[in-house]
């Protein structure tokens, strides 16, 4: 689900069953992200310094004018439930919108995510180079009055409307709120049918928003070869291997990165405490994810791994060789006949294996 050059809507979960580590293989880019250019640190400095001298920006009321149309259009095109939103560049003077909702899988259900920056595969897209290539992830959470928003780890960062910084929120009613020099607007799908069309009379009677900031856990600004371990009272280790917590704190998982053909032994392997899914671990080739490997077939932002009421889940950030659930168990490295399955989220309820890309290997073993 691509969203480049228009509106995209997040529709069922897309699994692709691949038989053989083979076809994977050819069907992968070498490079993790291919073309795309990274943030520009440049553009970021600039925008900083714009917002210490106090340049005017628009407000959320006038940026409301823009995205409201295209937001009310969206609302108005479907009768299931879920989430309208809207990604403004002012620069570009573009919008771009997406739906987000929950997933069906099988009986149940799973949560629903987009990923927003200027990557051409980001769910929601904006040209802008302050944006990260993977600025954040929007998730509905299945059962949840209420959708998430995750800052990873941008280097612009991510404000409410208030131009508080926040790396995790769980948001009720309308949602406005700035990445880098973007705007993102979110309005509940069945609030937003019962607005009217002019956006001076829809921003009077938007929903009251609800903000509440998840608790910080203290990522590092720069990533290791391996975890930051956070406990559950949120306080920091330093290098996964080398820390140990307090008997009191108990993991609820271990997971291990590590390179195709590498043993699991001579891996990345860390305990994972409950504060550490609060935000979700980062994972990729970028040094300022939580667990880097530095692995060309890895996108800079690959994967999250995060709790959601109660269920620990893996989600792909629109990386471009994909996260791959290897359903008979870890092969030998491009082990012919092992079968992948490829999907954007993943439940782990169970011991479990995945490639990331081609060479790069996740283990999950809960506690």
């Amino acid at each position: 689900m691509s969203g480049r050059g228009g509106s995209v809507e997040a529709m069922g979960e897309e699994t692709t069953r691949i038989p053989h580590l083979d076809d994977h293989r050819r069907q992968l880019r070498q490079q993790g992200d291919g073309d795309a250019g990274p943030t520009s640190v440049l553009g970021v400095q600039q925008f900083f310094r714009e917002r210490s001298s106090g340049r005017p920006r628009p407000s959320h009321f006038e940026v409301f004018q823009r995205t409201w149309p295209c937001l009310y259009q969206r609302a108005r095109s479907t009768k299931r439930p879920g989430v309208a939103v809207a990604l403004f560049d002012p620069e570009a003077g573009r919008v771009e919108t997406a739906i987000l909702r929950a997933q069906d899988a099988g009986d149940a259900k799973v949560p629903g995510h987009l990923v927003v920056g200027h990557h051409p595969l980001a769910d929601l897209h904006a040209a802008d180079t302050v944006l990260g290539l993977r600025h954040a992830v929007l998730i509905d959470v299945p059962g949840e009055p209420a959708y998430r928003l995750v800052d990873l780890a941008s280097l612009a960062g991510t404000r409410d409307a208030d131009g508080d910084a926040l790396r995790a929120a769980r948001v009720q009613g309308f949602g406005a709120f700035e990445l880098g020099r973007s705007y993102l607007h979110a309005v509940p799908l069945e609030a937003a049918r019962a607005l009217p069309p002019a956006p001076e009379a829809a921003w009077a009677r938007l929903p009251e928003p609800g903000l509440t900031m998840l608790p910080r856990t203290g990522r590092r600004d720069g990533g290791v070869e391996g975890l930051t371990v956070v406990d559950l009272l949120g306080s920091t280790g330093g290098p996964a291997h080398s820390t140990s917590c307090s008997a009191s704190v108990r993991p609820v998982a271990e997971l291990c990165f590590v390179r195709v053909g590498q043993p699991k032994e001579e891996g990345n392997t860390v305990p994972v405490y409950g504060g550490m899914l609060r935000e979700g671990i980062l994972l990729g080739r970028y040094d300022r994810c939580d667990a880097m490997l530095g692995e060309q077939s890895l996108s800079r932002m690959h994967a999250l791994v995060l709790r959601l009421c109660g269920e620990v889940y893996l989600l792909d950030l629109a990386s471009v060789n994909g996260c791959y659930w290897e359903v008979d168990g870890p092969g030998e490295e491009w082990d012919v006949g092992e079968v992948l399955d490829r999907r954007r989220v993943f439940r782990l309820d169970r011991p479990m294996s995945f490639l990331l890309g081609a060479t790069s290997r996740l283990y999950w073993t809960p506690r």
